[in-house]
């Protein structure tokens, strides 16, 4: 077995854990059978002490007299293992029920100590080799000490059951043991078995089937929840590997068409001697097609930008309605060719919070469609409203419109309706605005009829 691997440290740990918890329950059940023990022993000496100090107060203050009396004493002998010893008021022996026992260091220290203290107590002594516990309590006349009963009673036959039940409990541990242990290994097994799964699943999960998710075991606990995190981080590579081939995709579709120009051109001008003039004019077609290349580049990247993870750092909150006076005059420029008259309404103070140099991208994309597909000498409109928890942007143009079965696939890359395929573009424009919108967890809506005009409406969060 690898004893270094995770199951085999939970199959330990659990294991040491159970056995410990198993012997301190052992411990804690000997000690407190042993005090239970003690406890009887020590409630037996200390209600017959108590009848012997109430029987010998209530006969004389001889002493001598009274421990003369057999009969009392055989009521006490008669007790099996029960000791009882009286002493007078200078500590010497009166008498006791077994005197082959009496010590009289061990009497005189129980006296000493009862008529210091004046108080009863308990405790343990070995005598003649046996261990005994005494109850010691003195017998006053008013505030007078005039003697002293002590009573005890053998506990080598607690001792010797209490020796009886370690042993045993000694034993029931060790036997165990072996089952703790295979207990250990087959909970850690099953607790580690969906971790295994995903394991499992995940060899087989590659850059071709990221669709494939790790299967979920539905235990509610930390284990599905890291097997939902491996899904999310699955869909998440799943987007991020779609997004580099729809990015390979997008370059490849715009940038072969003007590369086989550009080479064409080329090729045509170097198949024979031109004149100066000629040259001058390829070079010039060249450029045209290579700065097409350049927006249609710049607008994938812009793409690519919205749909990744970076917008979310840098973010900066800046005056939304500044920015829309700068692209209203760029926008009045834009309409002077056709003479479109640009009208600006708008909110002062808006802030936002986001890419500026975005948003003014995505924001000139609508302004020049308006400006783009609106006849000469109509209006363009636009305003910006302040609500409680978002800012409103409305566009709005006197154009040609769109056609209703447009309307669903406006924001699809490289889409072109029917009424504008002979208009100058390359269908990324509004594409790249809902991206940078989006991104900016905004929103974006367009409301259009053939020969009506459109209507844009763009909502952002504010700061």
């Amino acid at each position: 077995m690898n004893t270094h691997s995770i199951r085999f440290r939970l199959s330990f740990w659990y294991s040491l854990t159970f056995f410990t918890g198993l012997i301190l329950a052992f411990i804690s059940f000997y000690i407190l059978t042993r005090q239970v023990l003690l406890n009887q022993t020590d409630s037996s000496l200390t209600n017959h002490g108590n009848k012997v100090v109430e029987v010998v107060s209530q006969k004389s203050n001889d002493m001598h007299q009274i421990l003369a009396q057999s009969a009392f004493l055989a009521e006490f002998s008669e007790i099996p293992g029960m000791l009882v010893t009286i002493l007078d008021g200078k500590g010497n022996l009166v008498s006791s029920s077994m005197m082959c026992c009496y010590d009289r260091g061990i009497y005189n220290q129980l006296f000493q100590k009862t008529a210091s203290t004046n108080e009863s107590f308990i405790q343990n002594q070995v005598v003649s080799g046996e261990n005994l516990r005494f109850f010691t309590s003195g017998v006053y006349s008013g505030k007078d000490l005039i003697g002293a009963v002590i009573v005890a009673h053998p506990i080598d036959i607690i001792q010797k059951s209490l020796n009886s039940i370690l042993i045993i409990l000694g034993i029931v541990a060790v036997l165990l043991l072996i089952p703790t242990i295979i207990g250990g290994f087959l909970l850690s097994k099953k607790a580690m078995q969906p971790i295994s799964s995903i394991s499992e699943n995940l060899k087989f999960i590659s850059g071709e089937n990221l669709n494939q998710k790790v299967q979920n075991p539905k235990t509610g606990d930390e284990l599905e929840k890291l097997a939902d995190s491996f899904n999310l981080l699955l869909n998440r590579l799943d987007s991020a590997f779609k997004r580099e081939k729809q990015l390979i995709g997008d370059i490849a579709h715009e940038l072969k068409t003007p590369l086989s120009i550009i080479r064409g051109n080329i090729e045509l001008t170097l198949s024979k001697s031109r004149s100066s003039k000629e040259y001058k004019k390829a070079l010039k077609d060249s450029v045209i097609d290579v700065n097409s290349m350049s927006d249609t580049l710049n607008n994938i990247l812009d793409l690519a930008w919205s749909e990744a993870d970076a917008f979310k750092g840098n973010l900066k909150e800046f005056d939304f309605s500044l920015m829309l006076d700068e692209l209203y005059e760029i926008a009045v420029k834009m309409a002077q060719a056709k003479h479109i008259a640009v009208n600006l309404n708008s909110d002062k103070n808006v802030k936002v919070t986001g890419f500026p140099e975005k948003l003014s991208r995505a924001i000139l994309n609508i302004i020049d469609n308006s400006v783009k597909y609106s006849p000469q000498k109509t209006n363009i409109g636009i305003t910006l409203r302040k609500k409680i928890n978002s800012v409103e942007l409305e566009i709005t143009d006197q154009g040609q419109g769109i056609y209703k079965k447009d309307l669903p696939h406006l924001f699809e890359r490289f889409y072109r309706g029917e009424n504008v395929k002979n208009i100058q573009g390359g269908g990324l424009g509004l594409s790249i605005t809902k991206a940078i919108i989006s991104a900016h967890q905004g929103h974006l809506k367009i409301e259009s009829r053939k020969n009506r005009g459109t209507k844009v409406l763009l909502s952002l969060p504010v700061s």
